[in-house]
């Protein structure tokens, strides 16, 4: 059985969730979605911090921890962006572009990875669009399912490549 936690004083979709046990009592959560930035709460969701306020809004649509504590964000929405929205009745099919990768080294402030930041205003571009994130906890090499592929960095996100079947 499923209960509302929050945060219930903004609206949009939660498309991301992430559960860090900092110790035996404590459990810090983040929530985020498309229209609503990023959200905190370290007492079991009772109260939620905003904590992206810089930024705006991230159109975020996935997070992923490394095994040094590294919180990686994904922004830019294709999933079922023209059913839902009725943008597809208005002629678009671009869904939410997002500025790229943000990461965050102390949960509190998201830096994006300039090495995914998209062309502005250019749904075409690398990172434009980043639907999932994974990470190997064995090497913390980040993988990225982006529109334009999939590609994976050995070093935080600085440099990245295309993943292929060769």
């Amino acid at each position: 059985n499923w209960i509302q936690m929050g945060p219930d004083n903004f609206g949009g979709r939660t498309r991301a969730i992430l559960c860090q046990q900092v110790s035996d009592n404590t459990i810090i959560t983040y929530a985020a979605g498309v229209s609503g930035g990023i959200w905190k709460s370290d007492n079991l969701g009772t109260t939620w911090k905003k904590i992206n306020t810089e930024n705006d809004n991230l159109n975020v649509t996935c997070m992923v921890e490394s095994s040094a504590g590294d919180i990686y964000v994904g922004t830019g929405e294709t999933f079922d962006t023209q059913e839902y929205t009725g943008l597809q009745e208005m002629g678009y099919t671009s869904g939410f572009m997002g500025q790229g990768i943000f990461k965050s080294s102390d949960g509190e402030n998201f830096t994006l990875l300039e090495s995914t930041k998209p062309t502005y205003n250019d749904i075409n571009s690398d990172w434009a669009f980043i639907n999932s994130l994974a990470i190997n906890p064995n090497n913390d090499r980040i993988w990225a399912a982006t529109n334009t592929g999939l590609k994976f960095s050995s070093d935080g996100g600085n440099v990245w490549q295309t993943a292929t079947d060769d």
